[in-house]
C-alpha cells in the first residue's frame, strides 16, 4: 500500500510540471510571445529526457527529466565508480537512475552537432537538497551548470577552474556519466 502512494505522489509531481509547463504556454500565447508548439512526453528522440518535450519554442526543443526523487540519489563518492570488494570487484557501480539520465545526455554532447545545439534540457525535483553523490547536491549542480551558462563562459575556462562544486561535478560527469571532456 506504501509503495502505491509512492507512485501516486510521483504521479501529482510529474502531472504538476506538465500543468506549469502547459500553463506557461498558454499565458505566452495570450500575451502574443512565443511559445512551445506542441507538448509531449515519452516521445523525444533523447532516451530518458523525454517524461515532458516542448516542441519548436524559438526553434528550439526542450527536453524535461521528472525525476520524483525525494531521498539522496546516490551516497557513494563522487570519484567512486569501481566496486572494490566481493564477487564483483573491478566493474563499475551500479548507476544510479540520475546517473543514467546524464549517460544518455553525454552520448549527444560528446559529439557535438547543431542538432544538438538547438536543444535544452531541464531537471525537474520535487527537492532540489538531495545528494546527486556523496558530496555534490542538486543544489550544487544547479549553481554549476548557471555559473557556466553565463555571457563570456568558455569551455577552457570551464575546465581550468579551480572550483570546488566545479570540479566535483565535473568528475562526477566523467568518472559516471561518461562525458569526454
Amino acid at each position: 500500500m506504501l509503495k502505491k502512494l509512492k507512485l501516486i505522489k510521483a504521479d501529482k509531481y510529474a502531472e504538476s510540471v506538465t500543468t506549469y509547463h502547459t500553463i506557461r504556454a498558454v499565458i505566452a500565447h495570450l500575451e502574443g510571445r512565443e511559445h512551445c508548439k506542441r507538448i509531449g512526453n515519452e516521445q523525444g528522440d533523447v532516451p530518458e529526457w523525454d517524461d515532458i518535450v516542448l516542441h519548436d519554442l524559438n526553434g528550439r526543443t526542450i527536453y524535461c527529466q521528472v525525476k520524483r526523487q525525494m531521498t539522496n540519489f546516490c551516497t557513494i563518492k563522487h570519484d567512486d565508480n569501481i566496486i572494490t570488494r566481493g564477487k564483483n570487484k573491478g566493474k563499475n557501480q551500479p548507476l544510479s537512475p540520475l546517473d543514467k539520465a546524464f549517460h544518455s545526455l553525454a552520448g549527444i554532447f560528446n559529439t557535438v552537432t547543431k542538432e544538438v545545439l538547438d536543444k535544452t534540457f531541464y531537471l525537474s525535483t520535487p527537492f532540489p537538497q538531495i545528494s546527486v553523490k556523496n558530496g555534490i547536491s542538486l543544489v550544487n549542480l544547479k549553481d554549476v551548470c548557471n555559473e557556466w551558462q553565463k555571457k563570456g563562459a568558455t569551455l577552457q575556462d570551464f575546465i581550468s577552474t579551480k572550483d570546488k562544486y566545479t570540479n566535483l561535478v565535473k568528475l562526477w560527469l566523467k568518472t559516471w556519466c561518461n562525458f569526454q571532456k
